[in-house]
């Protein structure tokens, strides 16, 4: 039971620090090397990379 708590736990604060990550990176606007047209000409933003990364990370980190 605890290690499942752990786990979610863990998952938890992953998907927490992945949206605050995101949402600051929107907030602070990194420039045009950020923007992309999709194929449907739509501008589209790359935050989400660099967010996702940050989560994974921590979620590795706590891993035992």
């Amino acid at each position: 039971m605890t290690v499942r708590t752990s786990r979610t736990a863990s998952f938890g604060l992953a998907a927490a620090v992945t949206r605050s990550t995101l949402v600051a990176l929107r907030a602070k606007g990194l420039g045009d090397g950020w923007e992309r047209k999709n194929h449907a000409g739509r501008t589209v933003d790359l935050y989400a990379a660099p967010a996702a990364v940050a989560g994974a990370a921590l979620a590795a980190a706590r891993v035992r």
